[in-house]
């Protein structure tokens, strides 16, 4: 395999969650369609950079989900009553056009009404 078709696979699985839902997943094709329309001495670097950027700050849904949970817990945040902290919080909802901030409120309270109000700390921490 080539160092542009490992790249290609590469950032394809990186990204593959990423608007999970509303978008097919990505592939290296589809990455390779993207990169396309710089110049043809630029794609390899592109996508070099592309690959290692994302590999360092791509936050997968689970990545996001695990990091959220956490913050559920961390006593610096929510002091030694996490329900009654996450209680009193409001969403600040500014997001001009899509729809992540509500996604992420959504899947946040459909957890609480699973687990009552938020659970054990146990059960916070099993993200689904």
């Amino acid at each position: 395999m080539s160092d542009r078709s490992d790249i290609l696979s590469s950032i394809a699985e990186t990204i593959v969650d990423y608007r999970q839902g509303d978008l097919a997943a990505p592939t290296p094709k589809h990455v390779d369609r993207w990169v396309t329309q710089f110049d043809d001495a630029l794609q390899l670097p592109i996508l070099r950079e592309m690959d290692h950027v994302l590999r360092k700050t791509y936050f997968s849904r689970d990545r996001t989900k695990e990091f959220m949970m956490s913050l559920f817990q961390a006593e610096r945040l929510v002091g030694n009553d996490p329900c009654t902290f996450w209680d009193d919080i409001y969403f600040l909802d500014i997001q001009g056009g899509g729809a992540s901030q509500k996604a992420m409120g959504a899947a946040l309270f459909r957890r609480r009404s699973r687990e009552g109000p938020w659970g054990s700390a146990t059960g916070m921490a099993r993200a689904t």
